[in-house]
């Protein structure tokens, strides 16, 4: 679908420079993890350095067969209380880093959400040239939301949330420290190289965590748009829904089929993976969420209508208002004051009655 130009959108480049943040900070933890994680596994290690260095020099010599070696390394290593305790040692430690790196993608949810809370409600009452008595959200204004209202966010990343809770991710680290320790063992690898070898269990973690933290930011993203949606069409603004994908080589085809698709707020769209009410939607399929970087727009119907009721009317500039512009008009406060019910109400009539008897 043919896309008309679009002006750039502040907030989602601003939510990237948040997710850029956030993967530097989850960086540096996993490397701090894999640094005492190793500094573990090769203490543990270095008691069988000098018998697994007298059983290399025996089978080069002949004396021993690979295969004897290879069981004399998997009974002495990877046998035992001591193992075991080692396993589950390593494994707690990344899931301890999975969870420091989760609240350090929460630490950015409250910001992230009223960015795009007030940007969404900012293009909105652009396009439809229309003061919807907005006050700005911040950080302290959403928290305290959240603590009312605990689904504000929608929840993304609740899939991860629930294996950290459950101890799944846990027993998942625990057969990956296994899996390529065994591995090394049956290809002969030495000590030092056994312990390089936590590399890959290391640099799966932190992929994982990097894929969840933006797919917890993109779903607050959207979350913070489409609760600003709801706000302008319970005022009568016809505001629907859109689909911006990220255009390149990085976007899975069955999101760039949804780019500039529009549906109602209400409504999800539909690929061949299912339904998904928005970019992150964390009841969506995780092929539809995961790593996403696609946000919504806001369209507002036949908002090019004219509007000649300057009582209705923000400023007649309005359309040429940059966001930091309108922002400054909107004084931040950690207290949201809704649109008073009975302008609420004159909105609703007289833009509804002018916009559809047209």
């Amino acid at each position: 679908m043919a896309r008309k130009p679009l002006e750039v959108d502040i907030a989602h480049k601003e939510t990237d420079q948040i997710i850029e943040q956030v993967e530097r900070r989850i960086s540096k933890e996993y490397q701090t993890a894999h640094k005492e994680v190793a500094a573990k596994l090769d203490d543990y290690l270095k008691r069988f350095e000098k018998k697994d260095e007298m059983w290399r020099q025996w089978v080069k010599e002949g004396k021993k067969t690979k295969d004897q070696y290879r069981e004399w390394r998997t009974g002495q290593i990877m046998m035992g209380k001591r193992w075991q305790e080692m396993k589950d040692t390593l494994a707690e430690d990344y899931a301890n880093t999975a969870k420091i790196a989760r609240s350090i993608a929460n630490e950015y949810r409250p910001e992230v959400y009223a960015l795009n809370h007030n940007y969404a409600t900012y293009d909105i009452e652009r396009k439809s040239q229309l003061d919807t008595s907005y006050t700005l959200y911040n950080r302290q204004a959403v928290e305290r939301m959240y603590r009312e209202n605990p689904k504000l966010y929608h929840e993304p990343g609740k899939k991860i949330s629930q294996q950290i809770k459950e101890g799944k991710l846990k027993q998942w680290n625990r057969q990956r420290v296994q899996s390529v320790i065994t591995q090394g063992i049956l290809q002969g690898e030495s000590i030092p190289d056994l312990t390089k070898r936590l590399e890959k269990v290391t640099g799966g973690e932190h992929g994982a965590a990097i894929r969840n933290a933006r797919t917890m930011i993109t779903g607050v993203q959207n979350a913070g748009r489409m609760d600003a949606q709801a706000r302008a069409k319970s005022m009568g603004i016809p505001v629907r829904k859109q689909w911006m994908a990220t255009l390149d080589s990085r976007t899975r085809h069955w999101h760039r089929d949804l780019d500039g698709v529009i549906v109602d707020i209400e409504e999800p769209f539909v690929n061949e993976f299912g339904k998904i009410m928005c970019p992150g939607d964390p009841d969506a399929d995780p092929a539809n969420i995961c790593n996403c970087r696609c946000r919504l727009n806001s369209a507002i119907e036949g908002h090019e209508i004219d509007l000649s009721d300057t009582s209705l009317r923000h400023d007649a500039n309005l359309g040429e208002m940059t966001y930091e512009e309108w922002k400054a008009e909107r004084k931040s406060t950690s207290n949201p004051i809704n649109l008073p019910e009975r302008k609420a109400a004159a909105i609703r009539g007289r833009y509804v009655r002018k916009y559809r008897e047209r």
